[in-house]
Formats: structure tokens, C-alpha cells, sequence
């Protein structure tokens, strides 16, 4: 009887055994398939744009292994489609590009004023197209890089850029035809260092004192040199500066300009598989604190060869030092003025006044500032100055020197563009006749883009206005200063497209389980859409993907966090949880759209077939929700952040029936940082984690990014300290799983070498690293992505998935 007893709990063990076998087998082989990213889920749709004549939408594709596009024509007649979508012959929209005429707002083509003609730079060339006929004239074919064409001397001519210097191509009048030079930045500096040398000049004046000969031609070309020329341009000295956003004004007189420095110190990153056998070292960005930058703002006047140094000094704030100073008792105030960044200025439609950015280099202050070179007595002008302790940024408005953000013309005397100072991204206008700033949006949302309508009498914006949770295109009611809501369906709409006839607008739309397509509707409130594209495989179809519930918990701080959460099903659930967190930083995916981590979304859903509660938290410092959230972060990465983590942990355990020493934590790039540092500083908490392309290290990160939360290093030591896992790796308690690509030159790999030596220093002994030879920062191999996902879900099952005995 005992014997029968112990075969029964034999054939019992062994049949579970089994199943676990067969369940971990049949998983790996989901994480297999899902990890084949677009080549299961389907190559989804985007840059969709019109025809000129409204008739058609073109669109491309493009799956992760293709070097380019694969463009589609989509026939369009009243908002709908007509027929399937033309593939363009292979490649021929790439080799070809001047063949397609595009209309509507899209903000890197350039028309006349009547929009008969646009001009276009292929590959360094210029094409005149005709959107009546769709006739293409090439008007250059040289070796040089033609570019930044535009209309100019009301549409009479065409300004482009070649070299650093702005030249005409006439298209009217008696110079009809020909190229005319309108600048020539000349380095002194450059041409110094090639004269003659001290021993050279002496040979020269020796000839000079010995042959007679020498001493006639000298005499000669003196003679030559005194006689009148014929009109030459006159030089604009560069002395060894870098020149950029050479613009010139429309009636052909002013030259608005900027100078400047900027020097860096580049990173290598070794390349150790490749055709030749050979490490090679593949060039990639600088480090914070170690790029230098001071720009300066020129204005030529061709007519009177006279070129002048704008002085910006008097901007508000010029003299001052960051506010942090005061912590390692520094002077507030400045001998010398901050240096700059500077945009390239956007000219009024009549091309009497400019606008153009200046940002300070620290990022704590933007200035809009107006230029009226026409004027006598007031040719600067303070559009706006927006302050931040932090640093400046937001939707609209961009935390990267080298962005303007939203900025444009409603008419000659009103700019248009985005601040946060309400602690909101909204829409403000600025007239140079009154002087005045005009609000136009307003309340607890962001708004994300603007469009002004030809007419310039409507503006249209895309906003979470609904909640942070959805993005919608609204029209600008300017009478009533509302906002009505154009798109009907709950999601996420992006890339949006007016018709050139301003009747219907092309989008991206997508939902939480549903990915993005195509639609097209009508410009008016609550429109109905027409999906124009069917993207998505037959395979990712007969999945019954989950829609994940937007929550929100509270921190001890009493801050409200929002979060998606994939619960399981009651019969399968076995109380362990994990806990993603996104990248970036400044990225928002608790949302309704279709994640941008649409892998680890469909791996959250294989996690939750388990029996897992998955959640992902738009921590502090994510974007969509404002500039207190946005800036949270600042000079403490990894505090607030953690905080939020910590208070979602302890949500799951009291109203998910969570096991509290079973919950793990992953996530990539700023999500790996994260997720050392929970498992760092707080390894009671976090029993497992998987950290992928981690920055372990902030003084090893690029400079525009991180000097920006966390000035420089040199500056502001105790920020980098407080902020980066590595100070704290002796915290490590449970078990960490460290995934990195090789080939990263964003958060290299050099992050994860110096970081495994301290945990070794430190005799760790729980921890692991997989590395990937041919990957960089964004995986592109299923096979790496695969490996990645089978190592995560190994820890997460042998660490948190099955219940302590």
C-alpha cells in the first residue's frame, strides 16, 4: 500500500514536472515569435502626406531590417479611398523623389506665394516643380551640395545655401537664368596659418634685395592693384568661428547670421564583428562637460558693406549665474555674459521684421527676440523670456539647443508660439504693434503641435486636453477662446496632415491593443474616420490582445502617479508582480495609443497568461503631464522616480493581493538606470531585476541631455553622486540580470564593463551579464531581441514566479 502510495506521488511530481516543462517550452516559443517585432505584428503605416491636388495619399513603411522605405499611393476622392494603395516601383521615391509633388502644411517644402511652383533639394541639386502639370525642371547639377532653397524678391528669385554662402538663382527679369553670389565668408584666420613663414620671408625679401627684376615686377603689380575693379563682393571675416543659419531678407539687403564656437571631445565605441577580421572603432558623442559652445548674432548690410555684431547682453538674466550656485556658496552674479545657442531667424511674410530663438547654454532661459533692421530707433525686440531654475523644455518649446520649437507668423506684425509658464505647453501670440502677449490655450493640458490655416485666421492644436491620456486634434475657436475637438475616436492621433484644400486631414491613429493605421476625416467637429490602411498580420490577429487600465496611486508625498496594469485572470494568478519602466525619462506610455514599446507590451501580455500583475508607471519626469513632473528630476535622478516605484509596489501588495517578496522590475535605457537603482537602494523591495542598455554612470552620458537635469559634473558634483547606480551598488541584494549591445553608442557599453568591475570589487556574486555583439542601443535582431526576453522571463519565473515554500 505504502509502495502504490509513494508510485502515485511519483506519477504526480513527474506529470507536473512535465507540464512545467511544456509551459515554460510553449512560452519561449511565444517570446520567440513576438520578439520577430513588425515581421509579426505587421509593418505599420507612416509620414503620410497629400498630392498637391488633394487627389492622393502617400505613405511609407518600413520594417526594422530594411535600410529604406517602401512608399504606397492611396487614392483619395472626398475623404475616401479609392481602390488599394499602389506600391511605388521599388526605391524609385528614394532615387526619385523630385517626380512627387506634396501639398499640404508640411513645413520642409517650400512654395511661391500662389502655390504654382515648389523648389525642392535632392542630393544636393535643385528641382523647380510645377503643381499644376507636375512638370520638374532641375535648375543645378554640380558636385557641390546645393540646400535650404527657398522663394525670395517676391518669388522673382531663389535663395539657397552652398558652402557656407547664400546665392540667387533668378527665375525673373533680366538676370533670368543665371546664379547670382550674395556672400563670401571668408577665414582669415585660415588663410593666416597658410602664409609665409618666418624663413620664407626672409628668402623673400633676400630677392628682393639682390635682383633687380623682382624689385620692377613688385613695383608693376603695385601699379595693377591701385587701378579701379569692377564690383566684387565683400569678405565677412569668420576668424576661425563656425558659421550657421545664413539667412538673408527678402528684399536681398540684410544678412542675418550667426557665429560661434563649439568643441568636443568624441567617444569610440569598438566594433568587433565586421567583414575585415579587425577591430574598428566606430566614432560616437562626447561626454557631459566636455563640449564647449558660445554663439554670436551678425547682421550684413550688402547695401552699405557694413556688418555689425548684435548685442544681446541687456537680455534678462544675462549676468547671472544658475541658481544652484548658491549650494557650493558661488557668486550669483556674472562678470561676463552667459554664453548662447541661436536659432535661425523665421522672416515676416513680408519680409520686413524677423523672429528668432536664443537659448542661454546652461538651458535656464530661452528669449524670443524680434528683429525690425528697417527701423531707427528700436531693431531688437523682447518677444518673450521664459526662466526655469531647472532647465527649459517641454512640448512645443524643446529642451535641445538646437531646436526652435513652435514659432511662426500669424501676419507681419503677429508671431505665434509655446511656453510653459502657466506650468502648461500652451499657445501665445505676440504683436509688434501693441506689444502685447495673447494667451490663446489654457488649462492643466499640453498642447503638442500647431497649425495655422492659409488664411491664417485658424489655428489648429493637438492636445491631451480630454485627459493625459489622450491626444486629439482641436480647431481654435479665437471668438469663443475654446477649443473644439475635431477627431471622435478614444486613442492616440499623431502625424497629422491637412489637405491642401484644408477639407479632411490624413493621421496616425491607434488604441492601447490596436496598432497604428492610417485614417482620414473631415475638418470639422467630432468627425467620423475612414481607416485607409489594414497593416497587421493574420498572425497578430488571432491573439486577444488585453487593454491595460489606466490607474492612478498616491505616494507618501501626496502625489497622484499614473499607471497601466495588466491583471490576470483570477484562476491563473499567482500574486507575483513586475513593474516596467520606460525610457527616456521624458516619454509618456500610460496612455491609450499603441506603445511605443509595442514588444514589451505583447510581452506583458504573454507575463499576465502566466499569472503575473504587470504594471508600468509614467514616473516623475515623464512627459505629457506638465513642468513641475517634467522637471521633478531635476539634479536627483532617480529619487522621485524610485519614490513612485516604491509607493506602486506597495499599491500592488494592498489592493492587488500581491506577494510583497515577489516583485521584480525591469526596463531599458532610463528604465535600466531605474531599475539598478531600485535594486540598489531599495533591495527589500525588489527581489529581482533586468536592467537593459543601462546608464550606470551619468558623467559617462552625452552632454545636451544630462547637463540639462544635471548641469556638469564639474559644477555640480553632488548631483552626479546622488544620481548614478554605481555609487550605490554595494545595496545590491537580489538577483540582476544586466542585458547590453556592443555597438551602443548612446549608453555605451563601457557603461556596464566599469559598473561589472565594481560589483566585483564588491564580491557580488547574484548577478549576471548577457552581452550582444552586433547590437546597438535599439535592438534590431529578433534573434537579440529573443535572447533578451527568454533571460528576463527565466529570472522573473526562478525568482518571484513560483511561491516560497
Amino acid at each position: 500500500m505504502k509502495l502504490k502510495f509513494l508510485s502515485l506521488l511519483f506519477i504526480s511530481i513527474s506529470t507536473f514536472s512535465f507540464a512545467q516543462d511544456n509551459t515554460q517550452k510553449e512560452m519561449l516559443a511565444k517570446i520567440d515569435q513576438i520578439m520577430q517585432g513588425d515581421n509579426f505584428v505587421g509593418v505599420l503605416p507612416q509620414n503620410g502626406r497629400w498630392s498637391y491636388d488633394g487627389k492622393s495619399i502617400y505613405f511609407s513603411k518600413k520594417s526594422a531590417l530594411e535600410p529604406l522605405p517602401t512608399w504606397y499611393k492611396q487614392n483619395i476622392s472626398n475623404g475616401k479611398p479609392v481602390g488599394q494603395p499602389l506600391k511605388i516601383a521599388k526605391n524609385d521615391f528614394n532615387i526619385n523623389p523630385q517626380n512627387y509633388i506634396f501639398g499640404g502644411n508640411n513645413d520642409f517644402e517650400n512654395y511661391n506665394k500662389i502655390k504654382t511652383d515648389k523648389i525642392v533639394s535632392i542630393d544636393g541639386d535643385l528641382y523647380l516643380q510645377d503643381t499644376q502639370n507636375g512638370s520638374t525642371k532641375r535648375l543645378t547639377n554640380t558636385l557641390e551640395n546645393e540646400r535650404n532653397p527657398s522663394f525670395t524678391r517676391n518669388d522673382s528669385a531663389i535663395v539657397y545655401q552652398k558652402g557656407d554662402d547664400l546665392f540667387y538663382f533668378w527665375l525673373q527679369g533680366q538676370q533670368v537664368g543665371q546664379t547670382q553670389q550674395l556672400t563670401s565668408f571668408v577665414d582669415a584666420d585660415a588663410k593666416a596659418k597658410k602664409g609665409l613663414s618666418q624663413a620664407d620671408k626672409w628668402l623673400n625679401s633676400q630677392q628682393s634685395d639682390l635682383l633687380e627684376i623682382v624689385r620692377i615686377n613688385k613695383a608693376e603689380d603695385s601699379i595693377k592693384n591701385a587701378q579701379p575693379k569692377p564690383y566684387r563682393l565683400t569678405a565677412i571675416p569668420l576668424n576661425g568661428k563656425y558659421v550657421s543659419s545664413v539667412q538673408i531678407s527678402n528684399d536681398g539687403r540684410f544678412v542675418v547670421y550667426v557665429l560661434g564656437e563649439y568643441s568636443s571631445k568624441a567617444t569610440e565605441v569598438p566594433n568587433y564583428i565586421n567583414e575585415f577580421g579587425y577591430t574598428e572603432n566606430l566614432p560616437a558623442r562626447s561626454k557631459v562637460g566636455n563640449s564647449m559652445a558660445d554663439f554670436s548674432l551678425y547682421v550684413y548690410d550688402r547695401y552699405a558693406r557694413a556688418n555689425d555684431k548684435i548685442d544681446l547682453s541687456a537680455l534678462p538674466k544675462m549676468m547671472e549665474n544658475p541658481a544652484f550656485y548658491t549650494e557650493y556658496g558661488r557668486n550669483l552674479k556674472r562678470d561676463s555674459p552667459r554664453n548662447l545657442w541661436i536659432q535661425e531667424i523665421k522672416w515676416s511674410p513680408d519680409g520686413k521684421k524677423g523672429v528668432l530663438v536664443v537659448r542661454a547654454d546652461d538651458s535656464k532661459d530661452r528669449w524670443i527676440v524680434g528683429m525690425d533692421l528697417t527701423s531707427e530707433n528700436e531693431k531688437l525686440k523682447l518677444v518673450d523670456h521664459q526662466h526655469d531654475d531647472a532647465w527649459i523644455g517641454g512640448e512645443g518649446i524643446s529642451g535641445w539647443h538646437g531646436s526652435t520649437g513652435t514659432l511662426g507668423w500669424q501676419d507681419n506684425e503677429t508671431v505665434y508660439f509655446q511656453s510653459e509658464k502657466t506650468g502648461f505647453s500652451h499657445l501665445y501670440t505676440y504683436n509688434f504693434d501693441s506689444k502685447k502677449q495673447k494667451q490663446l490655450t489654457n488649462g492643466n493640458f499640453e498642447v503638442t503641435d500647431v497649425w495655422l490655416s492659409e488664411d491664417t485666421k485658424t489655428f489648429y492644436v493637438r492636445a491631451n486636453k480630454e485627459n493625459f491620456h489622450e491626444y486629439h486634434l482641436y480647431k481654435l475657436n479665437l471668438k469663443k477662446n475654446n477649443l473644439e475637438k475635431i477627431t471622435s475616436q478614444k486613442g492616440v492621433y499623431e502625424e497629422l496632415v491637412l489637405s491642401p484644400d484644408e477639407k479632411f486631414w490624413v493621421a496616425r491613429y491607434s488604441y492601447s491593443n490596436k496598432p497604428w493605421e492610417l485614417v482620414v476625416f473631415d475638418n470639422k467637429t467630432n468627425a467620423s474616420q475612414t481607416q485607409i490602411t489594414n497593416s497587421i498580420t493574420e498572425e497578430f490577429k488571432k491573439y486577444s490582445w488585453y487593454e491595460p487600465k489606466i490607474i492612478t496611486f498616491k505616494t507618501p508625498d501626496g502625489v497622484e502617479v499614473p499607471a497601466r496594469i495588466y491583471e490576470p485572470d483570477a484562476n491563473v494568478k499567482n500574486k507575483a508582480a513586475v513593474m516596467f519602466v520606460h525610457g527616456a525619462g521624458y516619454l509618456q506610455n500610460v496612455h491609450y495609443g499603441w506603445s511605443a514599446y509595442y514588444r514589451e507590451y505583447m510581452f506583458h501580455n504573454l507575463l499576465r497568461e502566466q499569472g503575473y500583475t504587470v504594471i508600468d508607471i509614467d514616473y516623475r519626469g515623464s512627459q505629457g503631464y506638465g513642468r513641475d513632473w517634467r522637471t521633478a528630476i531635476y539634479r536627483h535622478m532617480g529619487d522621485k522616480e524610485l519614490i513612485d516605484y516604491v509607493a506602486g509596489a506597495d499599491y500592488l501588495v494592498k489592493n492587488h493581493n500581491i506577494d510583497k517578496d515577489r516583485i521584480g522590475i525591469y526596463g531599458g535605457s532610463y528604465g535600466g538606470f531605474m531599475t539598478m537603482m531600485a535594486m540598489f537602494k531599495e533591495p527589500k523591495i525588489f527581489r529581482s531585476g533586468a536592467a537593459l542598455r543601462s546608464v550606470t554612470d551619468w558623467a559617462h552620458y552625452n552632454h545636451g541631455y544630462t547637463s540639462n537635469i544635471l548641469n556638469t559634473p564639474l559644477e555640480d558634483s553632488l548631483a552626479y553622486v546622488r544620481s548614478s547606480p554605481i555609487y550605490f551598488a554595494e545595496g545590491l541584494e537580489g538577483d540582476l540580470l544586466i542585458c547590453h549591445g556592443v555597438l551602443d553608442t548612446n549608453v555605451q557599453f563601457q557603461d556596464v564593463v566599469r559598473l561589472s568591475q565594481r560589483l566585483i570589487e564588491l564580491k557580488k556574486e547574484n548577478w549576471e551579464l548577457a552581452i550582444y555583439p552586433i547590437e546597438g542601443h535599439g535592438f534590431v535582431y529578433p534573434t537579440s531581441w529573443a535572447d533578451e526576453y527568454k533571460r528576463i522571463y527565466q529570472l522573473f519565473d526562478r525568482t518571484i514566479g513560483k511561491q516560497k515554500e
